[in-house]
């Protein structure tokens, strides 16, 4: 009789088991959709893909940003980011077997197109060079994808030698010359600041630096770019710009920017 409670027990026990791993514990999930280049939010088309083949379709709040979608512990998903203004991403992430219900927070970056700024700014030389770095090579398969899914977007790059050639700022104290005929009694001596500006390169050697890399980045797009009716390039001759800080350190600024020439919003 023991030994028949004891099997009883043992069914039941296996039974509520089985119930309790057929749920699904739910994991809320918020956050929001960010510019990854001036850290504003962003309004996003977001379709989650999940292991079912389900496909969730939101928008994130045009405003703040912000999203909210509930998932299964465990879930691995696929999220697409999509809209007339953003650059076209797919991610992959999976949500942790949490053993009860769970809210996490996860924010997403993507790139936003806003006419006339910048979407990528780096350094595509070595100073003084005009030889391109494997790090623009990398970068242009990703700006490829770009023109490739978001049709309604022109770039323009712009090449410098900023990297290289800077104008430097001092603030030096000047004294003040009284030039009046009749001298003041018991005054203080005053100074003005002055920016002092001091350039140490020739202009003949900025531009020629400049055009060597602008025929490089064209030859290079001719060889391993894509779209190039929707891809420019376009010389900046003006030098860097340091100015000596409290602290020691100089501001310095890039060789290679690649803008957004037009979009067009395929929306209206």
């Amino acid at each position: 009789m023991q030994y028949k409670n004891i099997i009883i027990i043992l069914f039941y026990v296996l039974i509520s088991f089985d119930v309790h791993s057929a749920q699904s514990v739910q994991v809320f999930m918020k956050g929001k959709i960010i510019d990854e280049i001036t850290g504003s939010p962003v309004s996003a088309n977001i379709e989650f893909r999940t292991p079912n083949g389900k496909k969730i379709k939101i928008q994130s709040n045009s405003i703040t940003g912000a999203y909210e979608q509930i998932f299964n512990a465990g879930d691995s998903v696929e999220v697409v980011f999509t809209n007339w203004d953003i650059a076209r991403k797919t991610e992959s992430f999976v949500i942790e077997n949490y053993q009860k219900y769970t809210e996490i927070e996860r924010n997403f970056y993507v790139t936003k197109f806003t006419a006339g700024g910048t979407i990528v700014a780096m350094n595509a030389f070595n100073k003084n060079e005009a030889d391109i770095l494997p790090t623009f090579e990398s970068k242009m398969e990703e700006i490829n994808k770009m023109l490739l899914f978001n049709r309604n977007v022109k770039f323009e790059i712009l090449i410098s030698a900023k990297d290289t050639y800077k104008i430097e700022h001092k603030v030096i104290k000047e004294k003040v010359v009284d030039k009046s005929r009749k001298k003041k009694k018991n005054t203080k001596e005053e100074y003005v600041e002055i920016v002092q500006e001091i350039k140490n390169f020739s202009d003949n050697d900025l531009r020629n630096l400049v055009n060597s890399r602008v025929n490089n980045i064209k030859s290079f797009l001719q060889k391993s770019g894509k779209f190039l009716n929707r891809i420019s390039v376009k010389e900046d001759y003006s030098p860097g710009l340091s100015s000596i800080k409290h602290d020691g350190n100089y501001s310095s600024d890039v060789s290679l920017r690649i803008n957004v020439a037009e979009i067009k919003n395929t929306m209206n």
